[in-house]
């Protein structure tokens, strides 16, 4: 399931992120915000290895494995099969989401 995904070096930087890259190093003197704002909440959003894993496992099983099975043990389970897939899919999407990288937690000071 993880050939596709390695461990790449991102070549966004906090300077980057602002624009302010060109004039030399750039740092925060302080922080944005002292605690948690709306971009930090939905786009810096970290996601465990030990978690991610097993969900995309469930992704993998609810959109391809169990639809396939419910279709082949019985047409009549065709909603079930569409359920599953629709679960499957959900959950493949929100881990894609989870996992991004987003040039926003550079601005926030998130690695």
């Amino acid at each position: 399931l993880d050939q596709n995904r390695r461990q790449r070096v991102s070549d966004s930087t906090i300077g980057t992120a602002t624009g302010l890259g060109s004039g030399g190093t750039v740092r925060q003197l302080m922080p944005p915000h002292s605690g948690d704002n709306y971009l930090t909440r939905e786009m810096v959003f970290r996601v465990g290895r030990k978690r991610a894993r097993p969900l995309r496992i469930v992704a993998v099983i609810l959109a391809a494995l169990v639809p396939f099975l419910a279709i082949a043990i019985a047409p009549i389970l065709l909603p079930l099969a569409v359920l599953s897939h629709i679960a499957g899919a959900l959950a493949s999407r929100w881990l894609f989401f989870a996992e991004a990288k987003h040039v926003v937690g550079l601005y926030y000071g998130k690695s």
